[in-house]
């Protein structure tokens, strides 16, 4: 079993608590976990990044002082176990391959060796994370290096790369709140929880509900913050040429009580990203009694027929599944939300991530 005085050190690339994320969990597991066992976080964000001098154009990869960054939290901390939250950062690598001392390494990707995830840009961008994939296949394939996975379908993912490393199914979790429902008070209006890229098909969705050609009473609120400032234009030139000002509205990411309120008050959620590996926003969504339509990309995010609208990945079909939810009665709304809140208590909660996360520890000490 895991000594109380062992510390997990998890690399991030940041800590926030301002949304989910993978720092968000992060922090939340931290809190649950400390009861077994210290648990740490170490920020290597950029720490190559910044050795670069623009005046003089020269790069230097300053790895001695990654290495000793990381080397003195190690020791002074006592560190045994080492959870990484990323697979595509060059300094989780470096330090993976410089730093010598016998440590465990977990390796949680969070979908990004999903098939959609590695073919989400061009064939260049593919090539080289392929290339990067098997520079990190050699120095990862010692014992010593576990892998993580959030669904099966993740699962086999990783296999299809890393075919001499442990790969254990981990899932995620949702932290429970309370709530006060009135479902009395819900609105014909669709919410979309997602960043603002060309990943998240946000312009998909735009003509998706201008196709569903819906009456004026439904409208569709896109929460999200705007990472591609040049998708974004293009998204609101879209509702422009549309003629959606009065019914699409692309507004900033929401949190707390604003984000609970919207949630329990909308007719359904949307996410048909190119791929998620488990959308939060579904789970959160489901929490508050809000069904969601995803594509077949991200159905494993579904986890069930019964509770969440599937669609197919194209703009008609997803039209098509929109015009299908606007028609269903209060009734068969109600009862959607009912059986996804169900699943979502009965799946996600921390109790039974934090029971599967330790088995995985302790089953490799």
């Amino acid at each position: 079993m895991i000594k109380k005085k062992h510390t997990v050190l998890h690399l991030v690339n940041q800590l926030s608590l301002v949304n989910y994320s993978i720092s968000y969990l992060v922090i939340n597991q931290a809190i649950f976990l400390d009861k077994n066992f210290n648990i740490n976080s170490f920020i290597l964000s950029n720490s190559i990044e910044k050795c670069f001098n623009k005046k003089k154009n020269i790069f230097k990869i300053n790895f001695f002082f990654l290495i000793k960054q990381f080397r003195d939290i190690v020791n002074n901390n006592n560190v045994k176990y080492i959870h990484i939250h990323n697979i595509w950062s060059v300094n989780f690598l470096l330090v993976v391959f410089f730093y010598r001392k016998n440590l465990l390494y977990f390796i949680h990707p969070h979908g990004m060796l999903l098939k959609q995830a590695l073919n989400n840009k061009s064939k260049f961008h593919y090539i080289k994370k392929i290339i990067f994939l098997k520079v990190i296949e050699i120095v990862l394939s010692r014992k010593n290096i576990i892998f993580l996975a959030v669904t099966n379908k993740e699962r086999m993912s990783i296999r299809k790369y890393f075919k001499k490393n442990k790969v254990y199914l981990l899932g995620t979790f949702y932290i429970f709140k309370k709530r006060n429902i009135q479902f009395t008070k819900l609105k014909k209006n669709f919410i979309c929880l997602s960043r603002i890229n060309a990943h998240k098909r946000i312009l998909d969705l735009i003509v998706s509900f201008y196709k569903a050609n819906l009456t004026n009473k439904y409208k569709l609120f896109i929460y999200g913050e705007k990472e591609d400032y040049k998708y974004f234009s293009q998204c609101i030139d879209a509702i422009k040429k549309l003629s959606l000002e009065k019914k699409v509205f692309l507004k900033n990411a929401i949190y707390s009580k604003k984000k609970q309120n919207i949630l329990l008050s909308s007719w359904a959620n949307i996410l048909i990203s190119r791929s998620e590996v488990i959308s939060l926003s579904v789970i959160e969504s489901g929490y508050y009694y809000l069904p969601s339509l995803v594509n077949k990309n991200i159905a494993e995010s579904s986890f069930t027929k019964n509770s969440i609208f599937i669609s197919k990945f194209s703009i008609e079909a997803i039209a098509n599944k929109i015009r299908k939810i606007s028609s269903i009665s209060l009734a068969e709304r109600i009862n959607s939300g009912k059986l996804i809140n169900s699943l979502v208590v009965k799946n996600f909660s921390i109790n039974n991530y934090a029971k599967n996360l330790l088995n995985i520890y302790n089953k490799n000490v």
